[in-house]
């Protein structure tokens, strides 16, 4: 029997930046929430010079520089006004 045994670990990070709200989340493959991090920095309230050290502070716990893991991120930040 081949049984394929994948690690559950992080693999990937979901935003939601709104208008008044920074939420991200650390899942797994499956969806499962493993950690969270919230704040009021909407985007509405920072300068989009500001928008990358945000980001980078909130979810810098998450990160780690021997994985690379994609960001799915929903929200303002794809406004007209959001990160670019």
């Amino acid at each position: 029997m081949n049984i394929n045994k994948r690690a559950i670990g992080p693999d990937w990070l979901g935003v939601d930046w709104g208008t008044t709200h920074l939420r991200i989340w650390l899942l797994d493959a499956r969806g499962h929430i493993l950690a969270e991090a919230r704040d009021d920095s909407g985007m509405a309230t920072l300068s989009s010079d500001q928008f990358y050290a945000r980001f980078t502070r909130l979810a810098g716990p998450f990160l780690s520089p021997d994985k690379v893991i994609p960001v799915v991120a929903c929200g303002m930040i794809g406004a007209k006004q959001g990160w670019h």
